[in-house]
């Protein structure tokens, strides 16, 4: 379920968000409580397989449900990815269905659109995202999981009330939740021989 935010569903006083950043061993998470942003990077300990999408699923919802958050926003996956990309998708279908389970509403962020949230530029490098996020909000990590769930925390943030002072912020969030552009599929007609 992805959250729709309306008019009636604005915070109007306290935003509560959280950014989650999965990776193969480890999994970043932010908090987001009115502008005040913390982090942890939830680690396997060398599990592998099942237990470890398991041990990570259980120990990430555990956080969300202590901290109850209005919204979870999640790296989605990337399509050009070439390092265990299968693995990666596993690990976001098993924490967004776990997250939902639990009763909060997920946001998937396409890469591009979380750097062009944090840097302006939809081709940011890692390196680039651990500078955008202590240069916006001040947060300091040389953690690239970290630093991206900070901005997916922040990237809800806008989400739900669409206030910000950075242009850049604005239009990543408008154009994710633009619908997307609908192209009209053709199928070539082919014989099949039996």
């Amino acid at each position: 379920m992805v959250a729709q935010a309306n008019q009636q569903d604005k915070p109007e006083g306290e935003v509560h968000t959280m950014g989650i950043d999965q990776a193969l061993r480890n999994v970043g998470v932010a908090f987001n409580h009115n502008g005040e942003v913390r982090a942890v990077l939830v680690q396997d300990g060398g599990r592998r397989g099942v237990d470890r999408l398991r041990w990570l699923r259980d120990a990430v919802v555990e956080i969300v449900v202590a901290q109850k958050p209005t919204v979870v926003a999640l790296e989605a996956f990337s399509f050009g990815s070439t390092h265990r990309g299968r693995d990666l998708a596993g690990i976001l279908d098993v924490l967004v269905v776990a997250i939902e389970d639990a009763g909060f509403p997920t946001l998937q962020v396409p890469p591009k659109s979380l750097k062009k949230f944090v840097t302006g530029s939809g081709a940011a490098s890692k390196e680039r995202m651990i500078k955008g996020v202590e240069g916006k909000w001040g947060f300091r990590t040389g953690n690239d999981n970290i630093a991206d769930a900070v901005g997916l925390a922040k990237f809800a943030e806008v989400y739900l009330t669409e206030r910000s002072r950075y242009r850049s912020e604005l239009e990543a969030v408008r154009d994710f939740k633009a619908p997307a552009t609908k192209k009209k599929l053709t199928f070539k007609k082919e014989r099949m021989a039996i």
